[in-house]
C-alpha cells in the first residue's frame, strides 16, 4: 500500500509504503541498505540489528511494521514500528512504537543522509492519520539520545502534539581524551607480576565464535550469572548477541575484547561499532580478579586499540551508571517522546499525562508542609521538665 504526503521544504512529495516483518524482509532489506549506505549508521540504525532483534527478540515479529519513505522512487528513510498497548498517564491506549526492550537501550529511525527528516516525520504522522490499515492512539519514540536525528527531526516538526518524559542517559567517552588512572596503571602492573597478561580485540568473523565463547563464560562467572541477568542464563538472548555478533562480524563492525592471563579469560566485553563510534553492550570480569578492577584494565586496553586501529574515536557506554564516573566520561540526556494521535482516548492520555506531571511536584510540596506540621505538632505536645 502506498499514499503521498508533501513535503513543503523539498518541493517534492514523498510516498510511504508499508513492507510487513518478516513477510517483505528481503525488499525490507534492500531499501533499507540504500537509505544507509550514504552513511555510516549507529548499530541500531542497521538492518542487520533490526532482523536479528525482530527475529529472536519480538514475541511477535509480525507485530512489527516498517513503513518506508520514497521520494521519487528511491527510498529515503525507514520507520520501524510494532504494534502494542500502553498505559500513558493511566490510560490504555493503543500504540505504534519502535522496537525496543531490555536489550535495545538506544532507538531510533533511519534517514538518508541530508534528507529533510522534519518534514519526513510530519508526513509519516500525516500518512497514518490517513491510514485505515491501523488504529493508533499514540506513536511512542523510546531511548532516543538528545543528539538522534529522530529527536531532532520530532523538535522540529512543531506542530506535532507531543509529550517528552525524560530517562536515565548515557555516558561515552572521547578517545583523544581519555587518560589511564595512575591507580589502574599499577593495577597493570600488579597484574603483570602474577603471570603472562594478553589483551585482545577481536573484530573479524574467523575468530569471531571463540572470542564469543570466552565473552559468555567470564560475563556469567560472578553476580551476573547468580542473578540471571547474564547473557548466557537466557537461550534467546544469547542466540540474538551471537547472531547480532556474527552479522557485523562480516563488515568489521564488531569487538569482542579479552583480557587474560595465562591464557585465563578475566575479563571481556562485547561491542559494536556504527560509523566512527564503538557501543559497548556488555561487560564481565572474573570476581577473583576483582581487586584489581580487570573490566577497567580492559578498558583502557580497549581505548588505545581504537586509537591504533583509526576507526574509532567515541565509545558510547550505553547507560550512566555510577561506575562510569571512574572513566570522567561525557554525558548525553535520553528521552522518551510521545506523538499523540486524534482519537478521544489520545486527547484523554495527554490530558492526563499532562495532570499528572502538574500534580506530581504539588504533591511533593505538600508532603513536605504535611511532615513539617507534623514535626512542630510533636515537638509542641512533648512534655517539658
Amino acid at each position: 500500500m502506498s499514499t503521498r504526503a508533501n513535503s513543503a521544504d523539498r518541493g517534492t512529495s514523498v510516498a510511504f509504503r508499508l513492507l510487513q516483518w518478516p513477510t517483505d524482509a528481503d525488499e525490507l532489506r534492500d531499501a533499507w541498505d540504500s537509505v544507509a549506505a550514504g552513511d555510516d549508521p549507529s548499530y541500531y540504525q542497521a538492518y542487520a540489528w533490526f532482523a536479528c532483534y525482530a527475529a529472536i527478540m519480538e514475541d511477535d515479529p509480525s507485530a512489527t511494521r516498517c513503513y518506508v519513505a520514497y521520494r521519487a522512487g528511491i527510498a529515503v528513510a525507514i520507520f520501524p514500528l510494532r504494534m502494542a498497548r500502553r498505559r500513558i498517564g493511566g490510560v490504555r491506549v493503543r500504540v505504534l512504537e519502535l522496537p525496543h526492550g531490555l536489550h535495545s537501550f538506544i532507538c531510533e529511525f533511519t534517514f538518508a543522509i541530508s534528507e529533510d527528516s522534519a518534514a519526513l516525520t510530519a508526513g509519516l504522522v500525516a500518512h497514518l492519520q490517513r491510514s485505515a490499515d491501523c488504529r493508533w492512539d499514540a506513536l511512542v519514540f523510546p531511548n532516543l539520545l538528545e543528539t538522534s536525528e529522530t529527536a531532532l527531526a520530532i523538535g522540529r516538526a512543531s506542530l506535532l502534539p507531543i509529550a517528552t518524559i525524560e530517562e536515565s542517559g548515557c555516558d561515552y567517552v572521547v578517545c583523544a581524551e581519555f587518560k589511564q588512572s595512575s591507580k589502574h596503571k599499577q593495577k597493570r602492573r600488579r597484574l603483570e607480576r602474577s603471570g603472562l597478561v594478553t589483551f585482545d580485540h577481536t573484530t573479524n568473523r574467523s575468530r569471531f565464535t571463540a572470542a564469543f565463547d570466552d565473552f559468555l563464560r567470564v560475563e556469567a562467572s560472578g553476580w551476573k550469572g547468580r542473578n540471571g541477568t547474564a547473557v548466557q542464563s537466557d537461550a534467546r538472548t544469547a542466540t540474538f548477541y551471537r547472531a547480532v555478533g556474527e552479522a557485523f562480524a562480516d563488515g568489521d563492525a564488531v569487538r569482542v575484547s579479552t583480557l587474560r592471563v595465562e591464557g585465563r579469560c578475566i575479563a571481556a566485553s562485547f561491542a559494536l561499532r556504527g560509523g566512527r563510534c564503538l557501543y559497548l553492550l556488555k561487560v564481565g570480569f572474573d570476581e577473583e580478579f576483582a581487586k584489581l578492577s580487570p573490566s577497567f584494565l580492559l578498558f583502557d586496553d580497549l581505548v588505545r586499540d581504537c586509537i591504533a586501529k583509526g576507526d574509532v574515536d567515541v565509545i558510547n557506554l550505553i547507560t550512566d551508571i555510577e561506575w562510569h564516573q571512574i572513566l570522567r566520561p561525557r554525558h548525553l540526556a535520553r528521552r522518551t517522546v510521545i506523538v499523540f494521535g486524534r482519537s478521544l482516548r489520545a486527547r484523554a492520555s495527554r490530558s492526563s499525562l499532562a495532570t499528572r506531571r502538574i500534580s506530581r511536584p504539588l504533591r511533593s510540596v505538600l508532603r513536605q508542609l504535611g511532615s513539617r506540621f507534623r514535626r512542630a505538632g510533636a515537638k509542641k505536645h512533648q512534655p517539658t521538665a
